[in-house]
């Protein structure tokens, strides 16, 4: 089993394409899923051989992939990310690029730069005051530092022609996981990849997490950059 594409396909570090291997967010080419021994224990998913790493502040089950060889230097550019260094990078606000802090200080927030060309309108629509009724925009994408932020656009085709959406938030509070979700009852169907579970959710128990999840809240600045439209050769 692979795990499924949690990013739009390319983007799993949106402007990784250009940079040599050693962007935070990517998976080595050895770093494969390893999914071996998953079974049920007290009611809830979990490994024979589980340890203390294996499961979140939220008792949430992680997925695990293979340690990387030594000698490995290509990375995975366009697939899933690394469940654990995602979790990290989006726990401790990092840029999934370099891994440097991505707040740049307490009055501009904290960006984002996600990997599809959303509607400004549609987005100040979304952001209201956390906890009150509107749509969440929920995102598994890490932030990004004021650096990688401005050469986004410039180094990664794939922006250019999906679209882009720059976001610089004042709050961004934790959410949740995206993974996949498994039948307790019979381990052998295939799980269900569901991209958002909030805490508290009762699917959690059954979850085999990717994907730290944040909402993004209270925007100081958006704009969306839409695709490029190619043009049609001429016979």
């Amino acid at each position: 089993m692979t795990l499924p594409q949690t990013h739009a396909p390319g983007t799993g570090c949106p402007f990784a394409p250009h940079r040599r291997p050693g962007v935070a967010l990517a998976r080595y080419t050895t770093e494969l899923p390893d999914l071996r021994g998953l079974c049920v224990r007290a009611g809830r998913l979990a490994y024979r051989d589980e340890n203390g790493e294996d499961r979140d502040e939220h008792g949430v089950l992680w997925a695990r992939v293979a340690e990387r060889d030594p000698a490995d230097r290509r990375q995975d550019l366009g697939g899933p990310p690394h469940p654990v260094r995602q979790r990290e990078l989006m726990r401790n606000l990092r840029c999934q690029v370099c891994a440097a802090p991505a707040e740049r200080d307490r009055v501009e927030g904290v960006t984002w730069v996600l990997p599809y060309a959303a509607s400004a309108r549609l987005l100040r629509q979304r952001y209201r005051p956390y906890g009150t009724a509107r749509e969440l925009l929920v995102e598994g994408n890490p932030p990004v530092c004021e650096r990688h932020a401005a050469e986004a656009p410039r180094r990664c085709p794939e922006l250019r022609v999906h679209g882009w959406t720059r976001v610089v938030v004042a709050s961004a509070p934790l959410h949740g996981v995206a993974g996949l979700v498994h039948d307790l009852a019979d381990l052998t169907r295939p799980p269900v990849w569901v991209p958002d579970l909030p805490y508290g959710d009762p699917r959690l128990r059954a979850v085999l997490a990717t994907d730290l999840t944040r909402v993004l809240d209270l925007p100081i600045s958006v704009s969306a950059v839409p695709p490029v439209r190619l043009r049609k050769a001429t016979p």
